[in-house]
């Protein structure tokens, strides 16, 4: 005689979990490192989105939700495009 078991699972979503993005919603460059991680969970952008424009002067503007004009993001991943190849997904 074989016992059956009635197994129950349930998946809980805590609320303070984020789903962190393969890009960054700055400039839309692949995060591929754990600086990256780090930055977008104080920043919520890549490394380089934060140094560049979330850190120094600009960070209580960025706090506040203020971000680079497109253009200006625009000539940033031109330049940085050259050196890191962008991932389009």
């Amino acid at each position: 005689m074989s016992a059956s078991t009635n197994k129950k699972y349930a998946v809980v979503k805590h609320d303070s979990f984020e789903l962190t993005p393969l890009d960054c919603p700055v400039c839309k460059f692949f995060m591929m490192t754990d600086e990256d991680l780090q930055y977008f969970n104080e920043y919520k952008c890549c490394k380089e989105c934060g140094i560049t424009w979330a850190e120094g002067p600009n960070k209580e503007k960025w706090k506040e939700g203020w971000r680079p004009n497109p253009d200006v993001i625009n000539e940033k991943s031109i330049t940085r495009s050259i050196l890191v190849p962008r991932l389009k997904l």
